[in-house]
């Protein structure tokens, strides 16, 4: 039984990792996909994260992820199915069939870029693109508005038509 699972291996649960190890618990982080990193490591720069002023989202994925395994955190590739509340400890359940057993659970499963359906979106993802947190707290169709116009200013080149629609 381990003190702690992490369900997660982006920059959240690599983290929750890293100060779980430097306290001393036996912990395991379930990862989706086998290398983890979450969202970052399909940014094509991080120009604000402090001391790696213009590493690419790889390469700073690895570096959490270095920072964890260096510390002895135990990873698991899998889907987690089912998370079970047995009172002193929790079970999750992977696709496989798997099942591990903790004193305590992360959940630090990330999230996803909203997808806009605009010609070309998907050739340019990880881009030197930017949505600024500002447009996040802008109404959905004027977020819309302003992320179709980045597009059109980021596609003029290649798509001038299909991002003239997207306006």
């Amino acid at each position: 039984m381990y003190d702690l699972i992490i369900i997660g291996a982006g920059p959240a649960g690599l983290s929750a990792a890293v100060y779980g190890r430097r306290a001393g618990f036996e912990l395991l982080v379930v990862e989706q996909t086998p290398m983890g990193g979450g969202q970052v490591v399909d940014t094509y720069e991080v120009d604000n994260y402090l001391g790696m002023p213009g590493i690419n989202g790889f390469d700073l994925a690895q570096k959490f992820r270095g920072h964890a395994d260096g510390l002895g955190a135990v990873f698991q590739s899998g889907r987690v199915t089912a998370v079970r509340d047995e009172g002193a400890y929790k079970v999750v359940e992977t696709a496989d069939g798997s099942s591990y057993e903790a004193r305590a659970l992360i959940l630090a499963g990330g999230a996803e870029h909203a997808k806009l359906g605009v010609p070309g979106e998907e050739e340019h993802r990880g881009c030197p693109t930017a949505l600024p947190v500002t447009a996040l707290s802008l109404r959905r169709e004027t977020w819309r508005s302003w992320v179709a116009a980045m597009w059109q200013w980021r596609m003029l080149s290649t798509f001038p038509d299909s991002a003239e629609r997207c306006i």
